[in-house]
């Protein structure tokens, strides 16, 4: 999927809705100003608490569509019936009925993650493709080394990059057969001013030209640390002309 689906944005907002109306609940109730913090955080209890971290998870997830939500979510919806039943049958500030059809509420709105999209989402990461890195299109000087150290041909080109993969370009099939689907190549991007990074890659695609894109290999970078993820991105939007 390239965007991500809508009903992802809409949960992150809900969720996100009821962990702030629960403080602002309680400043509404007693009449508490903006400034009166303190004594709506005395007021906030153990389960409110539970409550407003739940939410405030499932938002995260619900953000980023990840995988734990299908767990977060049948917890949060317990800790929710059980606050809300507590409220409703030894609070004074709300009638039972309203506990419970809140609580039905919450359960009809989080029920919604299985709506088909974002079922497929949850179940399957690979679909989150709005999640993929940004390319860009580069030409940056680069060698290419096998997985037995040998250098596979002269000096090559980016035609695009991203701080997951590169495609290089101009390689022929004497190159290609150098280098297996699935094998380790070892790549040094030459940069501006003489900088260079090393980077550990696997080949993941060996296509002919087509369309726009012209013969080459496409890696996938491998173990990256987060200086070398900046280095990529800066590589990626620094103009090499």
């Amino acid at each position: 999927m390239r965007e991500r689906p809508l009903i992802f944005t809409i949960l992150s907002l809900a969720y996100l809705g009821i962990a702030l109306s629960i403080p602002i609940q309680i400043a509404i109730i007693y009449g508490h100003g903006i400034n009166e913090w303190q004594a709506i955080m005395n007021k906030i209890t153990y389960l409110n608490w539970a409550v407003i971290s739940t939410s405030l998870i499932n938002a995260t997830l619900s953000y980023h569509a990840h995988r734990y939500l299908r767990l977060a979510i049948p917890i949060s919806i317990i800790i929710v019936a059980l606050n809300n039943t507590l409220v409703g049958m030894f609070g004074v500030d709300f009638q039972l009925q309203t506990t419970i059809m809140s609580t039905l509420l919450f359960i009809g709105l989080s029920g919604t993650i299985y709506c088909l999209d974002a079922k497929n989402v949850l179940y399957d990461q690979s679909l989150r493709w709005w999640k993929s890195p940004v390319r860009h299109r580069q030409s940056i000087p680069i060698f290419l080394e096998s997985e037995d150290g040998q250098q596979i041909g002269a000096a090559f080109e980016t035609f695009d990059i991203s701080t997951s993969g590169l495609f290089a370009q101009g390689i022929n099939d004497q190159h290609f057969t150098q280098m297996e689907l699935g094998g380790q190549v070892k790549i040094t991007l030459l940069g501006k001013s003489g900088s260079q990074i090393e980077l550990c890659s696997k080949v993941v695609r060996k296509s002919d030209s087509f369309g726009q894109y012209p013969a080459g290999v496409g890696v996938e970078f491998q173990d990256l640390s987060w200086w070398q993820t900046l280095k990529l991105e800066y590589y990626g939007r620094t103009p090499t002309s």
